[in-house]
């Protein structure tokens, strides 16, 4: 939801252009609820370092490679999130401030069918 965020003042100054003063008064700025780390889970990831990072995400083969709603949290200096996987293969990777990378306390990394690769966890 951070683009959202990062978009709303855009698109409330093209709102008041072109509707004028009186019409865009009407329009309220929206707020995105803060986002929840994801705390409770089965499988823990870790990312050490990235001390000035604003958020940190979760994405892989296990959500579809959404990239928008499980979030690490900091604990004991450094990001943490826990998921329940069930028993399997999965691709994964962290977003930090956007950018997405493999997991570099795990070697173990497979082609991401998007023309890279991908971090590999395998639950038993």
């Amino acid at each position: 939801m951070s683009h959202v965020a990062r978009a709303m003042p855009q698109s409330i100054a093209f709102f008041e252009q072109r509707l004028g003063p009186k019409s865009a008064a009407l329009l309220h700025h929206r707020t995105v609820p803060p986002t929840q780390p994801s705390l409770i889970g089965n499988t823990t990831f870790m990312l050490q370092g990235h001390d000035t990072a604003h958020v940190v995400a979760l994405a892989g083969s296990f959500n579809g490679w959404d990239s928008q709603h499980l979030f690490f949290g900091r604990e004991n200096g450094r990001w943490v999130c826990r998921i329940d996987l069930p028993p399997g293969k999965y691709l994964y990777q962290f977003v930090v401030n956007e950018d997405w990378i493999n997991d570099p306390a795990n070697p173990l990394t497979e082609d991401s069918g998007n023309g890279g690769t991908a971090s590999v966890i395998v639950r038993r």
